[in-house]
């Protein structure tokens, strides 16, 4: 095999190449013995006929699929011969024979960049600022659960909604200009102050209102509303609601005490029940800062490793991303129907996020490989266990679920996860409001592959710049 590289400006390659007659007379054979068993020739057992004549009754079949295969398996060979990784499907084009037989074709693409990463080892941070964990912050929490755990009782007949109560209504939805009714809902529950269904700003139009009291608001559907008329045929985007409040329910919060604790905490007391909340909102607040700083210093190590990403490539990846989401957001909808709806997110927002994403993973994994970080077994298997424990699947079902392209994204993940932690734990915190202090000593991993254990590798710290981490030797 013999291939040439082309290239054609801005991450676009063009591959040029030549596959001798014996390579394609080789993929005929292994493809002929593939076939053998279920060739059918009179005078011989399947998969004992020669070869040959195994070959002529596949007749054409045989060469069309052959010269694809061979295609298929040099191009992969060339790419990676040249150090190339796609980042778009090739477009091949088969031309002519040589003159000796041999398979000639083109493969035009776009790829990802080639870089070698640098200055990601001790970068210099900014330390996450978080609020603090005080009582008002507990107690803001303590509301919550008060509010949850509110009942509802009728109010007096005279009683008016206030913020927070439920009134029962029934309503009529008619056209804008009234002249036509959409739905009719005879019963429906509206938070007082706050409800937007089945029409805008009608939980603020029920504030003052009591019991046997009619009103009528015309505005923006909302947006459960909306698709109920949309499935009924009468879309609609304003309308008119005319609705009759019914009853006004009081909004009763219960009393903090040792009961209340106990039920809804399964702390014996208001006190311990406090203690956990805070306990648990320090938590939080440690992993939010943790999550922080890798970021941050993910952040740091891309404006040192700045790259260029093909227009093709990042117009591939909205596509990805956009069918991914549809396909989450709308399940039951069949994908013909998804790849007409507009999600209604901006080109813009949708090319910034392409590129940002493309240029992490990029980044984290050329530093992974330089760094010789990689996933065991038993780290596979531990996830493995925690996903499976998270979903309450059986472990073996999910292990089978991941024996194939899932196991392998989820090897890629856990592996870029390790090389953020190896990048959080040698970046230097600069408290918040310090001025940087300068350029850092150099980190410099004595022993590369070890950057992917537990323990850390060793370190030396050396005030002239050093040669990158993982250099040759590493490799």
């Amino acid at each position: 095999m013999k291939a040439d590289l082309e290239d054609l400006g801005n991450l676009k390659y063009r591959m040029s190449v030549e596959v001798d007659l014996d390579q394609l007379r080789e993929m005929r054979r292994r493809l002929a013995r593939a076939y053998s068993s279920r060739v059918n020739l009179r005078g011989f057992r399947p998969g004992h006929a020669p070869l040959e004549m195994v070959m002529r009754q596949l007749g054409p079949a045989l060469e069309v699929e052959a010269r694809e295969a061979v295609v298929g398996e040099t191009l992969g060979k060339a790419l990676e011969e040249k150090k190339l990784k796609p980042s778009t499907e090739p477009k091949v084009e088969i031309g002519e024979d040589g003159p000796g037989g041999e398979v000639r074709y083109t493969a035009e693409f776009e790829a990802f960049p080639i870089m070698e990463p640098k200055d990601y080892l001790g970068v210099e941070v900014e330390e996450p600022t978080l609020p603090p964990i005080t009582e008002e912050t507990v107690d803001e929490v303590v509301g919550r659960m008060q509010q949850r755990a509110s009942t509802f009782e009728p109010k007096a007949e005279d009683g008016v909604g206030h913020e927070r109560d439920l009134a029962v209504c029934s309503f009529v939805l008619k056209s804008e200009d009234g002249g036509e009714v959409l739905k009719e809902l005879p019963e429906s529950r509206v938070m007082v102050g706050t409800d937007d269904e089945p029409v805008m700003d009608v939980g603020r139009e029920l504030l003052g209102m009591k019991a046997g009291e009619e009103k009528s608001v015309i505005g923006e559907v909302g947006r459960i509303t909306a698709r109920a008329l949309e499935s009924a045929g009468k879309a609609a985007e304003r309308v008119m609601a005319v609705f009759t409040v019914k009853q006004v329910l009081g909004r009763v919060v219960p009393v903090v005490d040792d009961e209340f604790a106990a039920k809804h905490s399964g702390a014996a007391t208001v006190a311990e029940m406090r203690d956990r909340i805070r306990a648990g909102m320090e938590k939080a607040r440690a992993d939010q800062a943790k999550e922080l700083m890798r970021e941050a210093v993910i952040a740091a190590v891309l404006k040192a490793n700045p790259i260029e990403v093909g227009a093709a490539t990042i117009d591939r990846m909205i596509s990805l991303s956009e069918e991914e989401l549809k396909g989450r957001l709308l399940p039951a909808m069949s994908p013909e129907e998804r790849a007409k709806l507009d999600l209604g997110i901006p080109r813009e927002k949708s090319e910034a996020d392409a590129r940002a994403g493309i240029a992490r993973t990029i980044v984290l994994q050329a530093i992974a490989e330089k760094e010789g970080v990689s996933v065991t077994a038993e780290e596979f298997d531990a996830k493995l266990a925690e996903l499976a424990a998270e979903r309450n699947l059986p472990l073996p079902k999910l292990r089978a679920r991941t024996g194939g392209e899932d196991g392998d994204a989820l090897r890629r993940h856990l592996r870029i996860e390790k090389t953020i932690d190896l990048l959080a734990r040698y970046a230097v915190a600069r408290p918040a409001g310090e001025a940087p202090a300068g350029p850092s000593p150099q980190v410099v991993l004595t022993d590369a592959p070890a950057a992917a254990q537990a323990d850390g590798p060793r370190v030396e710290l050396t005030d002239a710049p050093a040669e990158p981490a993982g250099g040759e030797e590493a490799k």
